[in-house]
């Protein structure tokens, strides 16, 4: 049975080919990716809470994050982090877009 699962879940990442699938619970490889690619980073803590991926010659992450200013009195803001992570490549920060409640 536990075949049939991995080939139904291969076959579901087979057919999203380019499209995004849906945010999810942090996983410990998308942790990794996030923090290689945020290290050295200054002005602004990234904390992920969520994220979600597609497949498109390589992996393209969006991280759900809190976002903190690293100096005092200003107020905590959400951010959406996109991180691109090509095969034999690290991963680099490619864009981040502030949520606007």
């Amino acid at each position: 049975m536990e075949e049939s699962i991995y080939k139904d879940k291969v076959a579901k990442e087979e057919e999203v080919v380019g499209d995004w699938l849906p945010f999810q619970c942090l996983t410990n490889e998308a942790t990794e990716v996030f923090d290689r690619a945020i290290e050295g980073f200054i002005g602004v803590k990234y904390t992920p809470v969520a994220f979600a991926y597609r497949i498109k010659n390589g992996k393209q992450y969006r991280f759900v994050c809190n976002a903190k200013a690293v100096y005092p009195e200003i107020k905590n803001e959400a951010a959406i982090v996109t991180i691109y992570h090509g095969p034999n490549e690290s991963p680099y920060l490619t864009d981040i877009k502030r949520i606007y409640f």
